[in-house]
């Protein structure tokens, strides 16, 4: 069958994709790279697009059609309206936004695109407008926004100034520059790294004394972890810093990426010098435009100051940024690795873990922006010391996000083992209104919800659990006494039916039912549909490949065990 020859606008557009190539390295695992590179330059990726990638990259048009199809972002230019609907925005009307906005009329040079997360919840309902970040958002303020042409991203707000304190990273006004960082006591932990003074075993003595665990939502013991790595063969040791936050309720990194991205830096540089790795690698989500100017802004001011480069017996250290395109699952690290080689973002089977085969087939250590940027202050104090900062028997500090009914949302440092409380009524400023806490989300949209009789629970992973739930990655969303908890558990099903990569079936056609009945008046369910969902969840919870199927089912499971009156149909007939 013949082929239509292309079109001279079709050809004029092949030479300009090549030619925004010029340069980029020929390696098809750097193909996400490729992708954003063409996307800046040329608008959307298209099929003329796909064939200049494929030529260049020697690749199979196929093999990068693929790709883009996977990716939410990569066939638009930056020209998005992108209203957020998680559920801290969804609580403060974020659903309203996009439904106005998709009635129209909006400027034909401008797509709308429901957001299910932006990482912004603080400033619920948040949108992004090309780079602009509009705060506490309306269909007015987003056409405003459109008409103007976009301001830039921006700081979010940073609430009470007197909870700024900080002991661990600075989340106050954004560090200014790598000597502004210096006069906080950074890079005090980099020099004993590099001096000798603290060899790596010494190193992982101290985060495993400090008792740091990942906070992004696994729970891992940090310094077990670098230990694993340094077990490994030397050869081809990698840092991958896990920054593709998209779970709702969760913006920590963030503000650590926004406001002190030299504390993470830094952090990663301890762990390439510790492991002996020659390349790092920070993934970022793409909404995030602000957190990614300021981490290139500050690796080529580590690069000016001679701090990549061999050091001791330790090689040079290639430190970049890698941007996602637009998926949640990214975030499950053997999907993250997936995406940085040019692929889907799939996750993998494991065994093996990413310490034995991970980037390039290379023992890769592969943390959180949170879990790097605590290292600097654990090597400056001692494990021990930063370790006693903890409360109700829990070790040391962490990072809560605080959204939803809530006077003061924002990012707190806090001593791990602080009381879901005192965070939300003392941190917080409580519910506005004076209205009571009817539920919380302690962990983001994995961990489902605990009534307000756990307000007194310390944010401490055994203590949550004991509890009914998870700290997951330390997400608290307030739902106060006028909120329903079956819509809040659609919403959160809803955003893991969207995100499923739809590798495993139970998760694919699991989520989906869910969702499904969740959305049904109880009169409406099907006989026998307690037994569903638990057959359902069980499916999930044993056969997914990563923790999002796992996962799923929990939003209801938790609030049809707390909140069993709002449940009514998902009930088993003998139910107490």
């Amino acid at each position: 069958m013949a082929t239509a020859s292309p079109t001279p606008a079709d050809e004029a557009r092949y030479r300009a994709v090549l030619a925004a190539l010029e340069g980029f390295p020929k390696e098809p695992h750097r193909l996400l790279d490729a992708l954003h590179r063409v996307r800046e330059a040329c608008g959307g990726i298209d099929a003329v697009a796909e064939k200049a990638l494929a030529e260049h990259l020697g690749l199979m048009h196929g093999r990068v059609a693929e790709v883009v199809s996977f990716y939410s972002y990569l066939t638009h230019g930056r020209a998005l309206v992108r209203p957020c609907t998680g559920l801290s925005c969804h609580l403060r009307g974020g659903s309203e936004v996009l439904n106005g906005l998709r009635q129209g009329p909006v400027d034909a040079d401008w797509t709308v695109m429901e957001v299910p997360c932006l990482g912004r919840c603080e400033m619920a309902p948040v949108a992004l407008v090309g780079a602009e970040v509009v705060a506490e958002a309306s269909v007015e303020s987003c056409r405003k926004a459109m008409a103007g042409g976009g301001e830039g991203a921006q700081d979010g707000p940073l609430g009470d100034p007197a909870e700024r304190e900080w002991r661990s990273i600075p989340l106050g006004e954004p560090v200014a520059d790598l000597e502004s960082w210096k006069t906080l006591g950074g890079l005090e932990a980099l020099a004993k790294v590099t001096s000798g003074e603290l060899a790596p075993e010494a190193v992982v003595e101290q985060i495993n004394e400090a008792g740091l665990v990942g906070c992004g939502g696994a729970g891992f013991p940090t310094g077990r972890k670098w230990g694993f790595v340094l077990q490994q063969r030397a050869e081809g040791r990698t840092v991958v810093v896990n920054a593709d936050e998209g779970e709702p309720g969760t913006f920590k990194d963030r503000w650590v990426m926004e406001r002190a991205p030299h504390a993470m830096l830094e952090g990663t540089l301890i762990a390439a010098r510790t492991i002996g790795a020659a390349e790092a690698i920070v993934y970022v989500r793409e909404e995030y435009d602000l957190a990614i100017a300021r981490l290139r802004a500050a690796i080529e001011e580590f690069r000016a100051a001679g701090l990549l480069d061999a050091v001791n017996g330790t090689p040079a250290v290639d430190l970049r940024v890698a941007v996602g395109a637009g998926a949640y699952i990214c975030g499950e690290e053997t999907a993250l690795l997936e995406s940085l080689e040019g692929r889907r973002g799939m996750p993998r089977l494991k065994p093996p873990f990413p310490v034995e085969v991970g980037y390039l087939g290379r023992p890769t250590l592969m943390n959180n922006v949170e879990t790097l940027a605590h290292v600097p202050a654990i090597l400056r104090m001692g494990g021990a010391a930063w370790a006693a900062h903890g409360s109700n028997g829990a070790k040391g500090l962490r990072l809560f996000s605080l959204s939803g009914d809530v006077e003061r949302p924002g990012v707190y440092e806090l001593p791990s083992g602080t009381t879901f409380r005192e965070l939300i009524e003392t941190h917080g400023g409580g519910v506005p209104g004076g209205r009571a806490v009817k539920a919380f989300v302690p962990g983001g949209a994995a961990s489902g919800f605990l009534p307000a009789l756990a307000l007194d629970t310390p944010m401490e992973p055994q203590a949550v659990r004991d509890a009914g739930s998870g700290l997951g990655s330390a997400a608290i969303i307030v739902l106060d006494e006028t909120r329903s908890v079956r819509e809040a558990a659609a919403e959160l099903v809803r955003f893991f039916e969207e995100e499923s990569c739809q590798q495993c079936t139970p998760c694919r056609l699991g989520t989906r039912a869910l969702h499904d009945l969740l959305r049904r008046d109880d009169a409406e369910l099907p006989e026998g549909t307690p037994a569903f969902v638990e057959r359902a969840d069980a499916a999930m919870r044993e056969t997914s490949i990563c923790g999002l199927g796992m996962a799923a089912a929990i939003p209801l499971t938790t609030g049809r065990r707390f909140f069993p009156e709002e449940f009514e149909g998902f009930r088993h007939g003998d139910a107490s």
